[in-house]
């Protein structure tokens, strides 16, 4: 039953996909504040972008090159739309943030 494997493995990233979804919400929830109509928001994009996502992945009128090219749309349009949810302050947190771990991420390499 090679084929049952591979539906058990898909199954199984998927999941894994989601917990890391989750924590990472419950994590941002805790350091940003983020309100409960907050946590739903960004909950419901999530399930619209997967939803849009998964079918873009599976149309096949599409090639390797326009299927990139339309997810690299899709995930730019996904950052914006979960910015537009989060406040000014909680804003400027994650950009905070994200210039520490590219920080780290430079020093990290420069010891290599």
């Amino acid at each position: 039953f090679p084929s049952h494997d591979m539906t058990r493995a898909k199954a199984n990233a998927k999941q894994k996909r989601e917990d890391r979804f989750n924590q990472k919400l419950e994590k941002q929830k805790s350091k940003l504040g983020l309100s409960e109509e907050q946590v739903k928001q960004i909950k419901t994009l999530h399930e619209k972008n997967k939803a849009a996502m998964e079918q873009l992945v599976n149309d096949n009128k599409l090639n390797d090159q326009e299927k990139k090219m339309k997810i690299k749309a899709l995930r730019k349009k996904a950052v914006e739309d979960r910015n537009s949810i989060y406040t000014k302050d909680q804003l400027q947190k994650i950009q905070a943030h994200h210039a520490q771990e590219k920080q780290r991420k430079k020093q990290h390499q420069s010891n290599d």
